[in-house]
């Protein structure tokens, strides 16, 4: 059973305003860690509230400072 705090890849790219490609790409560079559900061949990532709020502060600070998500790594290594 799906816990209903968590979220979709569609919907977590609909609400921080970053694309499904764009999620996936923080997943590759290790900005983010979805949990895994897989069933038979199909795989479902799902983002939890903390998720979804380094989401929302990667896209305010792609757009903040004009930078790309690669260049956002910083900043989180920065609030450790």
């Amino acid at each position: 059973m799906r816990d209903e705090s968590m979220i979709g890849i569609g919907e977590a790219a609909e609400i921080s305003g970053l694309s499904i490609q764009q999620i996936r790409y923080m997943e590759r560079l290790g900005l983010i860690d979805p949990i895994r559900l897989v069933f038979k061949a199909r795989q479902d990532r799902l983002y939890s509230k903390a998720d979804l709020a380094l989401l929302k502060s990667t896209k305010a600070c792609m757009d903040l400072h004009r930078c790309r998500i690669s260049e956002t790594k910083h900043f989180k290594e920065e609030q450790r």
